[in-house]
């Protein structure tokens, strides 16, 4: 298992981000496309995160889960975004969707907390 902190705060980071997830997941010998479905994800996270408005950095929690029969990415991060169902952030939720194995979004109060899973086929 693998696992990483990306702090995202601005553009740059989202793209540092991606990079080391292709790197790693080029170093499991898993194929491109789960590399590019990855960064996909992730990308859209930051997106909602840069979306947020937030001044504080918001913390991604990369974990590739590399053993086992069931190898897979799990991205997961909390962020306040009192404005989830606008139609911007709602079409940044369905490119995730698209992308992910697994998407999970837990509201409270403004408080969301995004789970997206891709399974390594």
């Amino acid at each position: 298992m693998i696992s990483t902190v990306i702090l995202v705060h601005a553009e740059f980071d989202i793209a540092r981000g991606c990079k080391m997830l292709r790197t790693h997941v080029a170093s499991q010998h898993w194929k491109p496309a789960i590399a590019a479905r990855g960064t996909a994800i992730l990308t859209a996270m930051g997106d909602l995160i840069l979306s947020s408005r937030s001044s504080d950095l918001v913390a991604v929690n990369l974990t590739i889960h590399n053993t086992g029969q069931d190898p897979n990415i799990q991205m997961t991060c909390h962020l306040y975004l009192p404005h989830i169902h606008t139609p911007q952030v709602e079409a940044i939720i369905q490119r995730m969707r698209r992308a992910s194995d697994h998407l999970d979004l837990y509201e409270t109060a403004g408080n969301v907390e995004i789970s997206a899973r891709l399974d390594v086929k």
